[in-house]
C-alpha cells in the first residue's frame, strides 16, 4: 500500500504551517512526501534531497532529518 503526497511551493498559502504540521505527521505515520521547494531551511526537513537544474538532477544526498 504506497501512499504519497506531493507539496509544490505551498509557502504562499494561507495556513502553510498546517500543512508542514500534517505533512510533518503523515510522514511519521509512513507516508512518502515529496516536496518541491526553493528554500534550503524547508528542504533541510528531509530525508532524501534531489537538486534539479533544466530537469536534470545535479545532486543527489540522504539526509538525517533535523525533526526525528
Amino acid at each position: 500500500n504506497c501512499r504519497k503526497v506531493t507539496l509544490d511551493c505551498w509557502k504562499g498559502v494561507p495556513d502553510c504551517k498546517q500543512i508542514d504540521v500534517i505533512a510533518l505527521e503523515l510522514n511519521r505515520q509512513g507516508t512518502t512526501i515529496v516536496m518541491v521547494t526553493h528554500s534550503c531551511h524547508d528542504a533541510s526537513y528531509a530525508h532524501r534531497i534531489i537538486n534539479l537544474f533544466d530537469g536534470q538532477i545535479v545532486t543527489e544526498m540522504q539526509s538525517e532529518s533535523l525533526l526525528r
